[in-house]
């Protein structure tokens, strides 16, 4: 037994482009099951009241939590969501009857390849480092699972060296299973596609996620919308502060917000339900357009209609003043920072109120007179994507003059002219994206912006910095810069390990005011994504750690701060400052601080290990502990002239050393055929790996500024040029992982199904970033036998298993009393397919549905209807054989003609109803599954079938021959029991039945089966004879005697019947079999007993002890011997002993039979 605590969210989704298929994510994902063919060919799914395991995607420990299924260009697509990784299973991602691929099998270092005549790789999706699934070739060795090493636009290099068979083959269908993980999000809630192409993810930036939500002040996203409109896309995402939107979605891309009067709750889902007005009956001219939906947490589900409309409008504020004078004033405000208030030639009511997350642009036409524009920025920097835009109007003539002003905080200032057009940006100590302010035709510039302290300054700038470092060293920056290598072991997440992802979950921030919904105050943070400490760890964390918000306010002096930092680890006296030197050339000193820290960070990072090794997947996933040696070298300070500044070279920059990764590992998956869970792993380190982050200049000034910094954020393609990143280590190995398995449990909460032992195996890394060459080897003894699971083929086991359905044919013998054979009475091949094949087999594919032994079970054990852990899977260590119990049981019913055999061709149908009981266990022999005896590794044993058949029929009118009588039933029934049992035979009685002796010698295997029980019949008759001048008349019935099942005996009696021949009158009890003579003719005979005869009119009267009757289809002959009275007037003889013949012909009857005492 097991106990569940608590709930978990389950998620489902429709097919976006066919709804009758959805899916849905447990621990493994399942999608809609074919279950028919519509006329017109097209596959009918069954919703989720029938689904299957999609056995390409990796069983999940922690189970997936988001899902995207279909697109117009592949409905079978299906993208899933656990943790931070994306799984994409893309069936039928290559097909085509006219599609030729050739097979080219590779030797040494040569790997194999498929080529295609037409077409492209890479067009089709296809990526280095997807797995893919080939079938269709009709090769074994073909049609498997395979990991693509490179790829062109018409070749597939393969991760395996002499394993395909060369050739060439057309109507092959391939299947893509890729794996990407977004190694600095801590857990993946919202999917969405393309609904056009679901290529998109493996053309964007060389098969690389791409941050696009630098500009996003919105956070804690719990979900995502794809919208095409007209062609343009538009990304929604909702989260703590509403719904998001984004035109054009690509990095760096501005974000407003989305949807006024939403209230500012975390939106937990987000769909766009396209609409045809012509698709609806519409009497009452309803709105019948686009409409977004979104569920908020707590406060209800929000929609917008017609929103297509409006989804891919830029939100601009546009201001056209008159002839006179205009003063506008734009600012946040004073008590709630999230609404952005505009007043017009007024400065008590604003004209305009609204989110300032809404805005796109702001625009300012002064037109005539003197313009004023002021913006304030108190409470909060006027950050609008596209910016504010004053356009002075109609210069007059230098008599009226336009003019700027600015208010607020700002730690740097920017301005550039171009012509008449001036740009400034504004940056304060909070935020990383700066204002914009674009001038045009604006004669006067006042600038009140209110300059920060130096300390201040030095907040904003170390904040900056380790909001840029954070995202340097993350899952995929700048290409090239380095920082986006994958490590062996733990992908590219040992950065988001080293920065600390938070895992907690930050709730809705207000609460809606009456009427429409009131937003959030804005998060006014250093970085668009709340969604970690980052490297700031190195400051705020640990013994004497501070708050980098403190400097400029607790911490406002160069001693407080230089004691600060000092105090951050144990080597005193590393850190100092300088605040006498000029470093600006401007006469004026300067302050300037070195800094050396150096502390332990630790935190968990993702496990990965995937590869394959003898034909079969090593797919591990889970998590692990790391730790690791930090050192921030940095030289950083303020400049009278120049403002704040971090010196480059010198060695200045982040290096990460003494790199461990704990044993406390939590990982399962696959080890082939196996599904497992590492038990007691150990991990070492080359102790010299070590990583490098150098700090550079590419303007050769040897000090990066604050707007260095903000344009690298805003941009991740100029990530790398303030710094490169290296990874250097020795010789030796860089990592070697050893670690037992142990066989993962059918279901969470259950024991292990069976012991493997001391099973280890060891993987190697000579070199950290090279993951794909790595090294498995085992250790002698249990680890053998971890080995040979690498060996099964799910593929191959289930053809064999559709060989051992089909044989079952040979239990085609003749069902007793039932006009049809016992397979087709008791349909076990049906029933074995649809019990065992069928949940085994995929109805999209039509290949295997299971990956290990526990998937195997699973399906079986749910398409027998039994408990799973009735199935008693075990694995013998001595003779490496894994096995379960099967007990399969099925019921029919139907309508089958009764078999009365060739004496009596009755038309009679009868009701059957039948079952059937199927007990073996199934095995599979490692041992010879990894010789590559395939047809051996696969076995049964203790295998036996029993069942029961059971018929009635009433009422039952019909006419037959029997023999060359005519026999008419009117009112009759029949009913039987019957019950069978059969023994399956080990051909070598080694206590395995392998698909090999199955296939050589069925009848041998299944032998005969034996039948037992008893029938009842009722068959009244009335029989005609073909011979004129004779008939039979009186209680006649159809006997039946079925003590010997096989073989029933039938037979008309009848008692006190009449028989007339030839004008005499016959009267007794007769019996009538129908048989074939020696000489093959059929007739049928007639005992008779118990009998009186008259002859002549009563002038004899015999009374018959007594005789048979041979008819034939033109006579009728007889003997009788009894004793006889003749009765002539006058005349008596008695004869106490008489025999009477009679013959309707002329021709004599000859037949040899052996007539009992008594016919009946």
């Amino acid at each position: 037994m097991f106990t569940i605590s608590g709930f978990r969210v389950v998620p489902f989704v429709v097919n976006a482009v066919d709804s009758s298929r959805m899916a849905l994510g447990l621990t493994s994902l399942y999608v809609s099951r074919n279950i028919t063919v519509d006329p017109a060919g097209v596959a009918v799914y069954d919703r989720l009241d029938t689904v299957e395991r999609l056995a390409s995607a990796p069983t999940m420990k922690a189970g997936y939590q988001a899902l995207a299924y279909g697109t117009t260009d592949n409905p079978q697509v299906l993208y899933a969501a656990s943790g931070n990784l994306v799984v994409i299973t893309v069936p039928d991602a290559l097909r085509g009857a006219n599609q030729k691929l050739t097979f080219a099998q590779g030797s040494g270092s040569n790997f194999d390849s498929i080529t295609r005549e037409s077409g492209s790789w890479t067009d089709d999706g296809f990526v280095a480092g997807q797995a893919i699934t080939i079938r269709g070739t009709g090769a074994a060795s073909n049609d498997k699972s395979f990991k693509i090493k490179e790829i062109t636009p018409f070749m597939l290099t393969l991760g395996s060296v002499g394993s395909v068979t060369a050739g060439t083959f057309t109507r092959v269908h391939i299947d893509i299973l890729a794996q990407e993980r977004i190694d600095r999000a801590l857990k993946i809630t919202g999917l969405a596609l393309d609904p056009d192409n679901w290529r998109v993810f493996s053309r964007t930036a060389a098969n690389k996620w791409e941050l696009i939500s630098q500009r996003l002040t919105n956070f804690n996203l719990d979900s995502i919308a794809l919208v095409k409109v007209h062609g343009q896309a538009v990304l929604l995402v909702g989260g703590a502060t509403g719904v998001s939107r984004a035109i054009a979605p690509a990095p760096g891309v501005a974000w407003t917000e989305f949807g006024r009067g939403l209230p500012n709750a975390v939106v937990s889902d987000l769909s766009f339900v396209p609409r045809d007005i012509f698709d609806f009956v519409n009497p009452r001219s309803l709105a019948r357009d686009d409409v977004l939906v979104a569920a908020t947490l707590g406060r209800g589900v929000w929609t917008v209609s017609n929103a297509d409309a409006s989804l891919a409008e830029p939100a601009v504020i546009t201001i056209k003043g008159g002839t006179g004078d205009d003063t506008v004033i734009i600012t946040r405000r004073a008590s709630n920072a999230s609404i952005l208030d505009v007043f017009v030639n007024s400065a008590v009511a604003p004209a305009l109120s609204v989110p300032v997350e809404s805005v796109q642009k702001i625009e300012f036409f002064g037109m005539g007179g003197k313009n004023t524009l002021k913006i304030d920025s108190s409470h909060g920097p006027i950050i609008v994507p596209s910016g504010v835009h004053f356009d002075g109007g109609v210069d007059d003539a230098g008599a009226l003059k336009d003019e700027i002003i600015l208010e607020g905080p700002a730690v740097e200032v920017s301005r550039e002219e171009t012509g008449t057009t001036v740009t400034f940006k504004i940056s304060d100590a909070s935020t990383t994206s700066p204002q914009i302010v674009i001038l045009d035709s604006v004669e006067v510039e006042t600038n009140h912006l209110v300059e920060p302290s130096i300390f201040d300054k030095i907040g904003a700038l170390l904040r900056r910095f380790f909001n840029w470092i954070s995202s340097f060293f993350t899952d995929h920056p700048a290409p090239g810069a380095g920082a986006e290598r994958e490590l062996a072991l733990v992908g590219r997440s040992l950065p988001r390990a080293l920065t600390g992802v938070s895992a907690e979950q930050i709730s809705a921030v207000s609460n809606p005011q009456s009427g429409e919904g009131q937003v959030a105050q804005e998060p006014i943070s250093g970085s668009a994504t709340i969604d970690h400490p980052g490297l700031q760890r190195l400051i705020e964390e640990g013994k004497n750690g501070f708050s980098l918000d403190d400097i400029g306010k607790l911490i406002a002096s160069p001693a407080d701060l230089a004691a600060r930092l000092d105090a951050l680890d144990s080597t005193p006296g590393n850190v100092t400052f300088d605040n006498t030197s000029d470093t600006d050339g401007d006469g004026k000193p300067d302050l300037r601080f070195d800094v050396k820290i150096q502390k332990p960070l630790n935190g968990t990072a993702d496990f990965d290990l995937d590869t394959s090794l003898l034909g079969g997947a090593i797919r591990l996933n889970g998590e692990i502990a790391v730790g690791a040696d930090i050192v921030l070298n940095l030289a950083f300070g303020v400049e009278s002239s120049k403002g704040p500044f971090i010196e480059t070279g010198g060695g200045r920059g982040l290096s990460v050393s003494n790199i461990s990764l704990s044993s406390n590992i939590d990982a399962g998956g696959q080890f082939g055929f196996l599904g497992v869970e590492v038990a007691n792993p150990t991990v070492t380190i080359d102790p010299a790996l070590a990583i490098n982050i150098a700090l550079r200049d590419p303007a050769g000034t040897g000090k990066i500024r604050l707007s260095d910094l903000t344009k690298s954020l805003l941009d991740p393609a100029r990530l790398g040029d303030l710094a490169t990143f290296n990874i250097s280590g020795s010789a030796v190995d860089d990592v070697v992982f050893q670690a037992g398995v142990e066989a993962s449990a059918l279901l969470p909460g259950l024991d292990a199904p069976f012991e493997l032992g001391e099973a280890r195996f060891t993987a190697t890394w000579p070199d950290i970033t090279r993951v794909d060459d790595v090294r498995i080897a085992f250790s002698v003894g249990p680890s053998e036998a971890l080995r040979r699971f690498l060996s099964a083929n799910t593929e191959e086991l289930l053809g064999q298993l559709r060989q051992v359905r089909d044989s079952f044919k040979a239990l085609g013998v003749d069902a007793p009393l039932v006009s049809d054979t016992l397979d087709r009475v008791i349909d076990v091949i049906d029933s074995f397919d649809r019990k065992i094949v069928q949940p085994l087999s995929s109805s999209l594919t039509g290949g295997s549905n299971f990956r290990t032994i526990q998937d195997m079970v699973d399906e079986i054990s749910r398409g027998l209807g039994v408990d799973l852990q009735d199935l008693g899977l075990d694995f013998d260590l001595s003779t490496r054989e894994v096995t379960f119990a099967v007990h399969l049981a099925d019921a029919f019913t139907g309508s089958r003609k009764l078999d009365f055999g060739s004496a009596l061709h009755l038309d009679v149908a009868a009701q059957v109803d039948a079952s059937i009981g199927l007990d073996f266990t199934v095995g599979l022999a490692l041992d010879d599954l990894i010789a590559g005896n395939l047809t051996d590794a696969l076995f049964i044993r203790n295998a036996t079938a029993h069942g029961t058949v059971a018929f009635t029929a009433a009422d039952i009118n019909a006419s037959a021959d029997f023999g060359v009588l005519n026999v008419t039933v009117a009112g009759g029934s029949a009913q039987a029991n019957l019950a069978f049992t059969a023994t399956l035979n080990d051909p070598n009685s080694d206590g395995r039945i392998t698909l090999k002796e199955i296939l050589a010698s069925p009848g041998t295997v299944f032998g005969i089966p034996v039948f037992n029980g008893s029938a009842i019949f009722n068959l009244p008759v009335a029989v005609t004879f073909a011979v004129p001048g004779v008939a039979l008349s009186g209680n006649l019935i159809i006997a039946v005697d079925a003590t010997n099942l096989a073989a029933p005996i039938i037979r008309i009696t009848g008692t006190g019947a009449t028989l007339n021949v030839a004008g005499q009158v016959l009267v007794g009890d007769f019996a009538a079999e129908s048989v074939t003579t020696a000489a093959g003719d059929v007739v049928d005979r007639i005992g008779i007993s118990n009998a009186t005869l008259n002859i002549g009119g009563g002038i004899v009267q015999t009374t018959i002890t007594q005789g048979l009757a041979l008819v034939t289809a033109s006579n009728v002959a007889a003997s009788f011997t009894g004793s006889a009275v003749f009765a002539v007037p006058g005349f008596s003889i008695s004869a106490p002993s008489v025999r009477v013949e009679i013959n309707s012909g002329t021709a004599a009857i000859h037949d040899m039979f052996t007539i009992g005492s008594n016919p009946g």
